[in-house]
């Protein structure tokens, strides 16, 4: 499992430097991602014959959901791209408070998603596939952001 988290960070970071954030065709990398990621969710889940179409159901619906609230953090990216290093008291403003309301509802929907595969698979399945998902997602936001330099810095 190990092993596998480290080789999508290893691709999460294969040519992405800031700056090139505009340069990314979004779609494709949102693709590479989602692949990568069913694999890692795939091999580290263990699922039973029984709640494995359940689970992957719910799973793909999680992940259309995700992808939505993911598309405003790419926004913000590109506009901190498009702006560095001017960054203006306004956009550092915004910048933030999307962040939070970016943050609080991944917490919300993966709420909503651990009580559903709770209720339709099972509690442990569930809090399984949240440890994953948060070390996934933690891993790509590292990546990300260790490529992001601080504003104000130039």
């Amino acid at each position: 499992m190990k092993k596998l988290i480290a080789l999508f960070v290893g691709v999460m970071s294969m040519g992405l430097t800031f700056g090139q954030a505009g340069d990314l065709d979004e779609r494709y990398l949102e693709l590479l991602l989602q692949g990568e990621k069913r694999t890692i969710i795939n091999s580290g889940m263990a699922l039973t014959t029984e709640e494995a179409p359940a689970f992957w159901a719910l799973y793909d619906a999680y992940e259309a959901e995700f992808s939505t609230i993911s598309s405003k953090r790419m926004e913000m990216l590109n506009a901190y791209a498009d702006a560095f290093p001017n960054v203006s008291d306004e956009l550092a403003n915004s910048l933030v408070t999307d962040m939070y309301k970016v943050n609080a509802n991944v917490y919300k929907l993966r709420h909503k998603y651990a009580k559903k595969m709770a209720k339709e698979c099972s509690p442990q399945t569930a809090a399984r596939f949240m440890q994953l998902d948060d070390l996934i997602n933690t891993a790509i936001k590292l990546v990300w952001g260790s490529e992001l330099p601080l504003i104000g810095d130039n």
